[in-house]
């Protein structure tokens, strides 16, 4: 995944990258809830989505200082507040005050 990232990017690395984590199963049953159609990807075997989910989660945890890693299960309020806090930290350590 990191190469594919830094190929895709030119190199350019984010200051944040905010990964919502779900469940394969879980991202499966979100996708198909309404009436829109799985694309090819999307309707890969969960042991695909798996495969991807680790390895996204690995980038996370070798660079936890530009990854904001949440349970994306979590209500959008307090995914929103949890970025936000994150964002404002980002934003006064560069010296460019809050969000």
């Amino acid at each position: 995944m990191r190469t594919l990232n830094e190929w895709a990017t030119s190199g350019l690395q984010p200051d944040l990258t905010v990964l919502l984590d779900v469940d394969p199963a879980d991202g499966r049953r979100r996708r198909t809830a309404g009436d829109a159609a799985e694309d090819r990807l999307e309707s890969e075997a969960d042991e695909f989505h798996s495969t991807i989910r680790g390895a996204f989660l690995e980038l996370a945890s070798s660079r936890p200082a530009t990854y904001l890693v949440l349970p994306a299960d979590l209500p959008v309020n307090e995914l929103a507040a949890r970025i936000l806090t994150r964002v404002d930290a980002l934003l006064a350590s560069a010296g460019r005050g809050a969000a």
